[in-house]
């Protein structure tokens, strides 16, 4: 897992006859240790390792939440890389730490991605519509996945200082170029077909670096720039 501490990583777990439980597995051993719950959480998921492997972010159901139908919702949890210190800090999922560690972005139920400090008493803030969330790798920019009324895939840039629009793009974001620049993104052809296309921000420029006439494209990413000594 990205950001994990040298030789661990995060999992989150299924059997038939428990809940969705969180796991810290041993990279090199392979032993996996459940991480200790709070007593009201009924399932947990997509874990998240912040940035200097010291605090794990997650999205569980808690028993002592629920809608107003009496249904239970999904809230935000911190940790520490142990599963010690658990708190709730928002009702939401998908949560996605800032590169320096700092905030969180994640779904809120609404519809719509929200940022805060990973502690209980923070304020969230609304960035826009979305349903997931990618920071570019600097931190000042975050990217939002949503989908349009048309069920057209779109990519929403702002700004995580005061959520001003950067860019609104018609695809799916498949990740930041390393320095920032450039956004890669797949675009869902009219008549069938996917194209993968770089976004330029700075010009607004698009460049179609891939089609196909069928829908087997379905993820890219960035090749890492490697700092050598």
């Amino acid at each position: 897992a990205p950001n994990a501490p040298a030789g661990l990583c995060l999992l989150d777990c299924y059997a038939a006859v428990a809940p969705l439980e969180l796991h810290l597995a041993d990279a090199s051993s392979g032993e996996a240790t459940a991480l200790a719950a709070d007593g009201a959480i009924l399932a947990a998921t997509t874990p998240e390792w912040s940035p200097d492997g010291s605090r794990i972010a997650f999205a569980a159901i808690d028993g002592e939440f629920a809608d107003p139908l009496g249904a239970p919702v999904t809230g935000l949890y911190v940790a520490n890389a142990d599963g010690t210190d658990q708190q709730r800090i928002a009702t939401g999922s998908r949560p996605r730490w800032s590169p320096d560690g700092t905030h969180l972005a994640f779904a809120d139920p609404a519809g719509v991605v929200a940022v805060m400090e990973p502690r209980a008493d923070a304020t969230a803030r609304v960035l826009g519509p979305g349903a997931d969330a990618a920071w570019s790798p600097d931190g000042t920019l975050i990217a939002l996945a949503a989908t349009d009324g048309a069920g057209v895939a779109t990519t929403h840039v702002r700004s995580v200082d005061d959520g001003g629009a950067i860019a609104d793009i018609t695809g799916q974001l498949q990740g930041w170029a390393p320095d920032g620049s450039e956004l890669l993104l797949t675009v869902q052809r009219f008549g069938g077909g996917v194209e993968l296309q770089r976004y330029t921000l700075r010009s607004g420029a698009i460049e179609l670096l891939l089609g196909t006439d069928t829908q087997t494209l379905t993820s890219a990413a960035w090749q890492p720039v490697v700092i050598r000594p």
